[in-house]
């Protein structure tokens, strides 16, 4: 398994968690509504490996806020949704919205290795933050603080941000595991393609595309 670097090391201890990216930033424009490929090759796997799901931050303003309100129970602080139902197809609009509207979600899992490796190899990374502060920039401190919860009862849980949809999410675990999943990333994560679009309006812009919509 690939070494981690040790300073790399220390971070992760400070932070608790990782991050790897999950799907580029959406152009503006793109109808979020659409099903996009993380949702059945990261998204779906990870959901069916989870144990409790809850959305923390939400915009209560929001045209999302009845679709957050419908998945689950409301909880204080927080929706634990009913994961005995359907929380993805149909829901992509609630997935992919970011600009805090529909708030952070945070999966506790029960992934093993094997789940791991194959769910990043649909990733990029992986990447930390230079610390705790920096990811509140996005996140809400009550959905990290659940998630360093499941954390130290030595679970596993995924962290997707309120300001950016799915175009990341955070890794979570004890710190012996975490340098661990971390190692795994290394040799698992891809990094996306970077293709260049013809816009009618302006001459070009550079768009991130995963390298597996080559092969949807």
């Amino acid at each position: 398994m690939t070494d981690v670097d040790s300073d790399v090391l220390e971070t992760l201890k400070r932070n608790g968690s990782f991050f790897v990216s999950v799907y580029p930033q959406c152009p503006h424009g793109v109808d979020t509504r659409k099903r996009l490929p993380p949702h059945r090759l990261v998204i779906e796997p990870l959901i069916a490996q989870t144990h409790e799901m809850r959305i923390y931050g939400w915009d209560n303003t929001s045209v999302l806020c009845d679709e957050v309100l419908s998945l689950g129970k409301r909880k204080r602080g927080h929706i634990e949704a009913d994961l005995s139902r359907e929380v993805v197809k149909g829901h992509e609009r609630f997935w992919n919205t970011g600009t805090w509207e529909r708030g952070a979600i945070v999966l506790a899992t029960a992934v093993t290795e094997e789940d791991i490796g194959s769910l990043f190899y649909w990733c990029s990374g992986p990447h930390v933050w230079s610390s705790l502060h920096q990811m509140r920039k996005g996140t809400p401190m009550s959905a990290i603080r659940y998630a360093q919860a499941v954390a130290a009862a030595g679970s596993t849980a995924f962290c997707f941000s309120a300001s950016n949809g799915i175009e990341w999410m955070d890794v979570f675990a004890d710190d012996i595991a975490l340098g661990h999943l971390f190692a795994i990333a290394q040799e698992r994560c891809r990094p996306f393609k970077r293709y260049v679009e013809h816009n009618p309006g302006r001459d070009e812009i550079i768009v991130d595309r995963s390298p597996y919509t080559d092969m949807l």
